[in-house]
C-alpha cells in the first residue's frame, strides 16, 4: 500500500521568504504536521516556526547533510506531494563574497534535491529562480522562451539550477524568476532594494541612487511571491499538469527604473533624492514581461508599493536597524568575526 503524499517540504523555510510562506500555508491551507522546513538557520529561527512546524519536522541542517540519510529520505519523500526549494545564497554581494559556497549551495545542492525528487517521484517542484539571469536588457521586455545574459555569480548559479532542472526527463518543475522582492516578513531583510530605500529615508532623511539609478528593475511584492506559491501548492493534480506544461514563469508586479522608483518613495516620506556617482553602476538592467502567468492561471498581482513604503517604515520604525541580522553581508560578516575569535582564544588555550 502507498503511503499518502500530503506533506509539503519548503527548502530555506527560515529565510525572508520562506519564514511568511509558511506561516501563510499554515494559516489557510495546511496542518503544522504536513509542513516540513529545511534550512540551516544562518539567519535563525523564529516564532513561525515554533507555531506553524512541529519540533520534529524542521530540520536545521543544509541540504547536504538533510540528504545524506538514505533511510530518512525515504520515509518523508515518500509522503511529500510537493518541494518549493528556496535555499541558497540569496543575492549578487553573498555570491561573490564566496564564490565556491555559492556554487555548492545554488547549484550542488539543488541537483540534490532534484535527484531526490526524481527518484521519489515528487509530482510538484517549484524552483525560485531570479530574475538576475537574464542580466543586461534594458532594450528588450524578457521573455522565459528568450535569451538570458547571467552578470554575476549568483546569477550564473540560477541559471545553472534552471539548466539542471529541466534535463530530468518526465519532472514536472515549475520555475519562477521573480522580481526583486519587498515588502515586510517574520525574517526581515533590509538590503533589498525598496526596502533599503525606505530604511534610508527612516535612518538618514535622505535617498540615495548609485550611478543615478538609470537601470530597470522588475519588482514583487512578497506578498503576492507567497501567494502564488500557495495558488500552485493547492492546484488540483490537472491544473498544476498542464500549468507545469509552461516549466518557466516571470513573476513581475512593475518595472521601474531605479530612479523612477527613488523619486516616488522620496515623495511619499517627503525627504530629499541625490543621485550618486562615486560608486559602482549596477551593471544588471532588465524589464520582465509577465503576461505568461497571469494568461496560464490569471494570477493577479495585489500588492503594490505604496502601502508596502507604509508597512516597511512602520516596521523601521519599531526595530533595530543597525543589528547586523537584517542585513545579510553585514550578518555573515559579523558571524566571520565571531567564529575567527572564538578560534583564536580557542587555540590560546
Amino acid at each position: 500500500m502507498k503511503e499518502k503524499r500530503d506533506k509539503i517540504l519548503i527548502s530555506g523555510g527560515a529565510g525572508y521568504v520562506g519564514s511568511l510562506l509558511i506561516q501563510e500555508l499554515q494559516n489557510k491551507h495546511f496542518i503544522r504536521e504536513n509542513l516540513i522546513c529545511v534550512d540551516q538557520g544562518l539567519f535563525g529561527f523564529n516564532e513561525v516556526h515554533k507555531r506553524c512546524v512541529l519540533p520534529e519536522n524542521l530540520y536545521r541542517t543544509s541540504i547536504r547533510s538533510f540528504t545524506a540519510n538514505k533511510v530518512l529520505m525515504n520515509k518523508i519523500f515518500s509522503q511529500t506531494k510537493i518541494v518549493i526549494h528556496l535555499a541558497g545564497l540569496s543575492n549578487d554581494p553573498m555570491a561573490d563574497y564566496d564564490a565556491v559556497a555559492n556554487k555548492d549551495m545554488n547549484c550542488t545542492q539543488t541537483e540534490m534535491l532534484v535527484d531526490l525528487c526524481v527518484e521519489f517521484g515528487v509530482p510538484r517542484f517549484i524552483f525560485a529562480s531570479s530574475a538576475s539571469v537574464y542580466g543586461d536588457m534594458e532594450e528588450n521586455l524578457c521573455k522565459e522562451d528568450g535569451p538570458i545574459s547571467p552578470k554575476s555569480n549568483y546569477a550564473l548559479s540560477k541559471a545553472m539550477g534552471e539548466k539542471y532542472i529541466l534535463s530530468k526527463k518526465g519532472f514536472k518543475p515549475v520555475i519562477f524568476r521573480k522580481g526583486t522582492l519587498y515588502g515586510v516578513s517574520p525574517r526581515m531583510r533590509l538590503d533589498l532594494a525598496i526596502n533599503t530605500m525606505v530604511t534610508n529615508a527612516v535612518r538618514f532623511k535622505k535617498i540615495e541612487l548609485y550611478g543615478g539609478g538609470e537601470n530597470w528593475r522588475p519588482l514583487t511584492h512578497i506578498k503576492d511571491a507567497v501567494d502564488l506559491y500557495m495558488k500552485v501548492a493547492v492546484m488540483s493534480d490537472s491544473e498544476y499538469n498542464e500549468f507545469a506544461k509552461g516549466k518557466i514563469y516571470n513573476v513581475v508586479g512593475h518595472n521601474y527604473r531605479m530612479s523612477e522608483l527613488g523619486l516616488q518613495i522620496a515623495n511619499m516620506m517627503d525627504v530629499p533624492i541625490k543621485s550618486r556617482y562615486d560608486m559602482p553602476k549596477d551593471i544588471r538592467t532588465y524589464r520582465m514581461d509577465g503576461a505568461k502567468l497571469f494568461k496560464s492561471i490569471i494570477f493577479r498581482f495585489n500588492n503594490s508599493f505604496g502601502p508596502a513604503v507604509h508597512d516597511i517604515r512602520s516596521w523601521v520604525n519599531c526595530h533595530d536597524v543597525d543589528d547586523p541580522i537584517y542585513w545579510n553581508m553585514k550578518w555573515i560578516k559579523n558571524c566571520e568575526k565571531v567564529f575567527n575569535s572564538f578560534n583564536m582564544r580557542f587555540s590560546l588555550v
